[in-house]
């Protein structure tokens, strides 16, 4: 695109051309000849001055006549036709006319440079056809507006008689509203009534409920009463036989209990095999303690090692070795590490003479109901043999002992035979 080009389509004769057809869209509410041959010749008008913008070659423009054109139509003959939209006044619309005329000279001027334009003949034949289409729809309105002031006065007719409607409606409303009040009034006189009525019906219910509630009650009453004694006498009657059957029981097991430690001589907890759990615990204990000694004195060790890790062991790496030191650390040291031997080797010591008792408990207290079956000469037999397997027996705790103490095979293997040889 050349820049003559660009220079024409940057005309305001184009803008002043499209603001006048946006004025000139406007509708009249009524139709009238005048306004419709001004709006008319003024359509024509700027359809003529757009041919011949449209035809003419942007490389020979006058652009000098066009920009004048496009002033002068904007002030006269736009501007009339927004006035006319504004107020409805026809002689704004004749004076754009007017206005108009007076650049149709320099209008044609400027079309000498233009395009042939297209025939006028067909042009004012669609000219005449419209301007007496426009008579034909003004002299319909003027038969529409005779045709509504006749139906204006059925319209005024209309009202009277709906006026009078209007008044028969309000009587009967009226009336209505008179009756539905009687009706309101009755209804309001006989709904208090059957209140008041079924409020006193509700009071004498409430009476007599209250009154057999009370008598429910106390027949309630005593029958709990009733009852309770009966359950407490018989709960009493049987907690005394329960009593007595304990308390006869509770004889029976002592006298029982006593045969039994009269028969066997030896028990689990009253005899020889419960001094021995008891020698067991104590030895346990005294191995606890000794355990924690020993553990006591490793952490002694390790922490003195460490306290004197960060004092120095008395190297200097000038002065040489400080042997004052190195020997006060050495031998705190072995002493701790000594008294943690010989802790250690107590924990051993009690914890075999704690697990050696304990066993001999077991043995000893297994011993009678193993052979309670036995006649009693044959029992006395075997506690003898028993005995002297058992009793005076080397008590010596070895550091790394040979054999299990106690019973050995070889006397169990001797009271099983025993046994099934008097069973025989």
């Amino acid at each position: 695109m050349s820049r003559w080009t660009d220079q024409f389509n940057n005309l305001a004769i184009h803008a002043t051309i499209k603001n006048a057809y946006d004025a000139l869209e406007f509708e009249t509410k009524e139709l009238d000849s005048d306004v419709v041959s001004e709006h008319r010749r003024l359509n024509k008008a700027f359809d003529l001055l757009k041919g011949v913008v449209d035809g003419m070659d942007p490389e020979f423009s006058p652009d000098a006549q066009l920009n004048a054109l496009a002033n002068h139509l904007n002030q006269h003959v736009v501007a009339q036709i927004s006035s006319y939209v504004s107020n409805s006044n026809i002689q704004h619309l004749k004076n754009a006319n007017d206005q108009f005329s007076t650049q149709v000279p320099t209008i044609l001027q400027v079309a000498a440079m233009s395009k042939p334009q297209e025939s006028r003949k067909a042009i004012k034949g669609v000219e005449a056809a419209y301007d007496s289409f426009c008579k034909a729809v003004e002299k319909t309105r003027t038969e529409f507006a005779a045709i509504a002031t006749e139906k204006e006065t059925e319209i005024t007719d209309l009202e009277a008689r709906t006026s009078g409607l209007s008044t028969s409606l309000e009587t009967l409303q009226s009336t209505t509203d008179t009756q539905i009040s009687s009706w309101q009034t009755e209804f309001t006189e006989a709904q208090t009534t059957r209140a008041e009525e079924h409020s006193e019906a509700q009071i004498e219910r409430g009476k007599e409920y209250d009154k057999a509630l009370r008598e429910f009650t106390t027949n309630a009453e005593k029958d709990r009463t009733t009852t309770t004694q009966k359950h407490d006498k018989a709960l009493k009657a049987a907690f005394d036989k329960y009593a007595e059957n304990v308390t006869a029981k509770t004889a029976d097991i002592n006298k029982k209990h006593a045969s039994i430690l009269e028969i066997h001589g030896l028990v689990t907890n009253d005899g020889v095999a419960g001094g021995y759990k008891k020698g067991a615990n104590s030895e346990w204990w005294a191995a606890l303690t000794w355990s924690v000694i020993s553990m006591l004195c490793y952490l002694l060790i390790f922490g003195w090692v460490l306290f004197k890790g960060k004092l120095g062991f008395g190297i200097a790496s000038s002065d040489g070795i400080d042997w004052p030191v190195v020997v006060t650390t050495v031998s705190v040291t072995a002493v701790a590490f000594v008294a943690a031997q010989f802790a250690g080797k107590q924990s051993r010591v009690h914890r075999m003479n704690e697990q050696r008792m304990r066993w001999f408990s077991f043995e000893i207290a297994a011993i009678d109901p193993f052979i309670s079956s036995l006649p009693v000469e044959m029992q006395q037999g075997l506690k003898k043999e028993l005995s002297e397997r058992l009793f005076g027996q080397d008590r010596i705790i070895d550091e790394k002992p040979t054999r299990a103490r106690g019973l050995d095979s070889d006397a169990i293997k001797s009271i099983t035979e025993t046994i099934k040889a008097a069973k025989e």
